[in-house]
């Protein structure tokens, strides 16, 4: 196998990185979770994630899904012919974007859809506004910038700079000003720090630029009709979850108590962390699973795909195996989860786990459709999927079950999809079944409550668990290796 088609060095150089961005980020936004959680009243961290969650929301609505045509079409285009095309999406998704935002904002203004929130409304609107539109550009640069295997620097930058401004930012929070606002501006300018970032690495701005605000030229690759097409076979998979983030903290919030609601939104927020290492793999790869799939390099790409799986699905593994040993200890959960209950941070937290989990693996299958050809499939899967999702809401609804269990929306979902997925196209790819289902038997235990007071049997549990992972993990790394210089 061509070892610079698979590119095993960048894979592990970004993903290297990425943990690296990635871990500091969970560790600043667990801690910043709990300090906002910690200051906020119930009510203002509710606004606060309800922000957040719209602003993921109506990014990923204004995108068109277009993100994944630069997935698709970039690692294979000449340059110039890139910008353009580009440039001809980030026009697309502008308009779209002021015209959604027009149609949000009498929503938000004249509908009930924020009535528990009235005297917040305008607040809510204005700062989705704001942040989606900066957003808006500060992930469709980065999806360019990364299929041109430029991914390891963008993770450098956010690492170096966004890190300590995160440090900073959380100091000024706790000690000079734990309001509201002050967490809205913090993330303004988080998020404007990272797409400058961006703009620092993009090698062609000035010809994007010129190219944006100039007539717009005709490409193959980019067509009205072919666009509106490939944005309805994709549009569900990414928008139906975060419809449902966005809006149902809002439900919640009428029927539960506000602290419960706080939690579910905690744990969200923790997610919203844990993403970027979740999109990193699926970018990384998804260049190797172009190119491999267009010169039909089939055996080297089920290769790809089940190490990389395997890597995945020890990384969540663990993570949900120290987080039961954590939240069964004593000494952490009375430090660490004083200001909530245990049992219902316990159910999420696990739950977000499995999902996260599901979600990069469906990326992985979706990167794999799109360079096949494959987005009528998808867009099956994804509709069985959401129906499956929404049947499970109106379960929830009917029965008026606990709050505990919210989040099975969003496990049905994603679990449905990944196997309804493989289904149609005969699982030709190779992606695993038995590894996965693993994961979903060993869920329900993951809820069960083992309390123990010892803190030498958690240590020696702890790095068991961590050493055991890290052995794997590398001999998967090695494997990937062996098969590339092979």
């Amino acid at each position: 196998m061509n070892k610079n088609l698979i590119n095993v060095d960048y894979f592990k150089r970004g993903l290297k990185i990425n943990i690296l961005q990635v871990s500091s980020s969970l560790i600043i936004g667990f801690t910043t979770s709990i300090v906002y959680f910690s200051n906020l009243s119930g009510r203002d961290f509710v606004i606060y994630s309800l922000i957040q969650l719209t602003v993921y929301f109506f990014v990923n609505f204004s995108s068109l899904e277009l993100n994944q045509y630069i997935r698709k079409f970039v690692p294979i285009m000449e340059k110039r012919k890139s910008i353009l095309f580009l440039s001809l999406i980030l026009k697309t998704v502008s308009k779209f974007f002021f015209f959604g935002i027009l149609i949000y904002f009498f929503v938000a203004r004249y509908t009930n859809l924020y009535e528990n929130f009235n005297e917040s409304k305008l607040l809510i609107f204005f700062s989705v506004f704001l942040l989606s539109l900066i957003q808006l550009f500060a992930r469709m640069l980065p999806e360019y910038v990364s299929a041109n295997k430029k991914f390891d620097l963008i993770e450098k930058k956010y690492l170096f700079f966004l890190t300590p401004y995160k440090i900073v930012a959380l100091i000024i929070f706790y000690f000079f000003s734990s309001t509201l606002i002050t967490a809205i501006v913090i993330n303004l300018f988080l998020r404007i720090l990272q797409l400058v970032l961006v703009l620092t690495i993009f090698e062609d701005l000035k010809l994007l630029t010129k190219t944006f605000f100039s007539k717009q030229e005709k490409i193959e690759e980019f067509n009205i009709t072919k666009n509106l097409k490939f944005t309805v076979k994709n549009f569900l998979y990414v928008n139906f979850p975060l419809l449902f983030f966005s809006i149902i903290p809002t439900y919640l919030s009428g029927n539960y108590n506000l602290d419960d609601v706080a939690v579910f939104t905690l744990v969200l927020t923790l997610f919203n962390a844990i993403k970027p290492v979740l999109y990193a793999i699926s970018t990384i790869l998804n260049p190797t699973i172009v190119n491999l799939k267009s010169i039909k390099k089939i055996a080297e790409l089920k290769i790809t795909i089940k190490t990389s799986i395997n890597i995945l699905i020890l990384l969540h593994f663990t993570g949900i195996l120290i987080i039961w040993l954590s939240l069964n200890f004593n000494g952490f959960t009375d430090f660490f989860l004083q200001f909530f209950s245990y049992n219902l941070f316990s159910d999420f937290i696990n739950s977000i786990m499995v999902v996260s989990l599901f979600f990069v693996l469906t990326m992985l299958q979706q990167s794999y459709f799109l360079a096949s050809n494959y987005e009528t499939k998808f867009f099956y899967s994804s509709l069985i999927s959401t129906i499956a999702s929404i049947l499970f809401l109106i379960i929830y609804i009917y029965f008026d079950l606990k709050i505990n269990f919210i989040l099975g929306v969003v496990v049905v979902f994603y679990c449905f999809k990944y196997f309804f997925s493989m289904i149609f196209i005969r699982n030709e790819a190779g992606f695993p079944i038995w590894s996965p289902v693993a994961i979903l038997l060993f869920f329900p235990v993951s809820l069960l409550t083992y309390t123990f007071d010892s803190l030498v049997i958690y240590v020696f549990l702890f790095i068991s668990i961590s050493i055991i992972s890290l052995l794997l993990i590398n001999k998967n790394y090695k494997n990937l290796n062996l098969e590339a210089s092979s």
